[in-house]
């Protein structure tokens, strides 16, 4: 990982850093139930067009958070694949009322370094 905003402590209770330390901890804090259906999006993003999943996350409170999930393919120069951005920001009062796209505006962006697609989310 190359970035990760601060504004992520807030969402999921986890420092950036610990998530530039541990680039496994995002599927560790994933709902066993959304497992699968994460590990199926981030299969999907090899082409350059954006690409969204909503899931839950268990934060290190134990509290459970809906997150809206959006990256995008990143190519280097000569169109090698070099990794993902992404955005996440927390849904989580939007499905708690309801409402399917707002929520509160807990953004932070990660750029993800090239990763296997057999790797599991």
């Amino acid at each position: 990982m190359v970035y990760v905003s601060p504004s992520c402590k807030r969402v999921t209770g986890y420092e950036s850093e610990e998530f530039i330390k541990d680039p496994t901890l995002l599927n560790k804090i994933i709902n066993p139930e959304d497992k699968n259906v994460v590990g199926q999006h981030f299969d999907l993003i090899s082409s350059d067009e954006m690409h969204d999943v909503n899931f839950r996350i268990v934060t290190r409170s134990g509290e459970v958070r809906w997150i809206s999930h959006s990256c995008r393919a990143v190519f280097d120069a000569d169109g090698k694949w070099i990794g993902r951005r992404a955005s996440n920001r927390d849904i989580t009062q939007s499905k708690k009322s309801g409402r399917s796209n707002s929520g509160k505006r807990g953004t932070f962006l990660q750029s993800f370094p090239q990763q296997s697609s057999s790797t599991n989310y």
